[in-house]
């Protein structure tokens, strides 16, 4: 059964669900699954949802959770950048951790959700596997994709085009993203002092000739990186339907499997 509570810093707590082993394996990994943020957050959180529920049937522990300025935690997403993000993965993980009894966990991210993952693991000693799964890599072509998706967004509900507030503050499909999370999206950039995991998943429906440096990066750090094609989902866009909510459960098979086979259980 799933658990849902506040977690972090008194100041500024983060909202979390637990979601514990459904089976009667016991992973010596627990994974935290980091969303996407904005509109994408909502087009996948039945999918995330789904992947948690899977993964604790296999016997993991699982969490879920909102970054801050996000969903039911605390602060406003103006102040948030890619930086205070990755601090709130990191928090996540030490709160599975702690309450699943584990030293190891696996970092499962989703878009901007995968940039984070990966942000938040070369912080870090105890990332045992991440799950990039479509990231984001480049911060600034993100920027230019989102402006122009907001834009036809607009045109099609007859909106006029929003200017940006005086604070550098801007409505992308009526989610706020201030200037903070703009510049450290700009400024976003592949490079590791160590190796951020043991080993790492790249799930990806088109190759992205960001992925070079990336590769790179992982290679020189011995990370052990399986790159991976999904089917041609997009379920984080707009689909004819707006209200539908895809659950892609071929990128989840491939996620779950590669998770369980590289974790030990005791039954």
């Amino acid at each position: 059964m799933a658990e849902s509570f506040f977690f972090g810093r008194a100041e500024s707590p983060l909202f979390g669900v637990y979601h514990a082993p459904l089976s009667a394996a016991d992973r010596d990994l627990g994974i935290v699954v980091c969303a996407p943020v904005g509109r994408e957050y909502t087009k996948t959180h039945r999918a995330l949802r789904q992947l948690a529920l899977r993964l604790a049937r296999l016997g993991f522990h699982v969490l879920r959770f909102d970054y801050r300025g996000c969903g039911d935690s605390s602060g406003e997403p103006v102040d948030a950048d890619l930086g205070r993000w990755a601090e709130d993965v990191g928090r996540a993980a030490d709160e599975l951790e702690d309450r699943a009894g584990l030293v190891k966990v696996g970092l499962v991210g989703l878009r901007l959700g995968g940039t984070l993952a990966l942000l938040a693991a070369r912080r870090r000693r105890d990332v045992e596997a991440v799950v990039l799964w479509e990231p984001v890599l480049e911060g600034r072509r993100h920027l230019t994709d989102l402006s122009a998706s907001n834009a036809r967004w607009e045109a099609e509900r007859g909106l006029p085009p929003q200017a940006a507030a005086p604070d550098g503050t801007a409505g992308l499909h009526g989610f706020p993203m201030g200037r903070l999370l703009r510049q450290s999206l700009e400024q976003l950039a592949w490079t590791f002092e160590r190796r951020p995991a043991r080993r790492a998943l790249l799930l990806r429906e088109l190759s992205d000739p960001a992925e070079d440096a990336l590769h790179a990066q992982l290679e020189k750090h011995g990370v052990d990186l399986e790159v991976r094609t999904t089917p041609p989902e997009r379920f984080w866009q707009d689909a004819d339907d707006g209200n539908r909510m895809f659950v892609p459960n071929a990128s989840l098979r491939v996620v779950t499997s590669w998770l369980e086979g590289g974790t030990a259980c005791e039954n």
